[in-house]
């Protein structure tokens, strides 16, 4: 879900951790991306930073 999901903002061009937490509650798509979750800001930056190699 999280690989979704930034995958998704990053399509959208939206970068920001507090951006992504803020579409989640409000934006549509990216609630059905997360199946009405809605991830701590802080946790889409932990997950963004463990994985950034990978997603290169």
């Amino acid at each position: 879900m999280m690989v979704s999901l930034l995958l998704y903002a990053y399509c959208l061009g939206v970068r920001s951790s507090r951006q992504i937490e803020r579409a989640c509650e409000v934006d549509v798509a990216f609630r059905v991306i997360t199946a009405n979750q809605k991830p701590d800001y802080s946790t889409v930056c932990r997950f963004r930073s463990q994985i950034e190699d990978s997603l290169k």
